[in-house]
């Protein structure tokens, strides 16, 4: 038992430092800045695993990103509002109240912005998805519930491929749908 025990106390330390490995890197992701400052040699891995020796640890790295950035990044609340955040974080404008109509929602579930500025919502409840501007004004709709093409059983999901064709995704339907470019 005391052997046992002892594994379970050699380990413990392996475990923090991968969870404060995991929290850092997460939080570098975010940033894109490096963990942090280059290391030449790690003792706690030496502590660990009981080694005279103490192995280099390389040197964290930025993850490039080839997306470009936004000037607003559309994010969905609980209540059926769409919000578009610009990059600066300061409050921009807001969409839609609840209901069947023409911009009304009923459980927006994703948002996806197309090159042209457009933004498409999945309108979960409605099973539709709707178009808008990129300020919000309310351009078009399709789909209504059921399993035929172009009907929807629940969509969850939408994005746009670069040629403008739009993908949506369903729970019950177990499809994707693909939809040419529209006005």
């Amino acid at each position: 038992m005391a052997n046992r025990r002892d594994r379970m106390t050699n380990i413990r330390p392996f475990f923090f430092l991968l969870v404060a490995m995991s929290v850092l890197g997460a939080l570098a992701c975010e940033t894109n800045q490096p963990v942090a400052t280059p290391m030449s040699r790690a003792p706690v891995i030496s502590q660990i695993f009981r080694s005279t020796s103490t192995p280099s640890v390389p040197t964290p790295t930025a993850i490039p990103t080839a997306v470009s950035t936004p000037t607003a990044i559309p994010i969905l609340l609980p209540t059926p509002t769409i919000v578009p955040i610009p990059s600066s974080g300061a409050f921009d404008r807001k969409w839609g109240t609840q209901g069947t109509g023409d911009g009304e929602f009923d459980s927006p579930l994703d948002v996806a912005v197309a090159s042209n500025g457009s933004v498409y919502v999945v309108d979960h409840g409605n099973h539709r998805v709707q178009k808008f501007t990129s300020e919000g004004v309310f351009v078009s709709k399709w789909g209504t519930e059921g399993t035929g093409d172009g009907e929807f059983d629940y969509p969850v999901g939408v994005a746009v491929a670069s040629d403008g064709s739009v993908y949506v995704s369903e729970t019950e339907g177990n499809r994707i749908q693909k939809f040419s470019p529209g006005p």
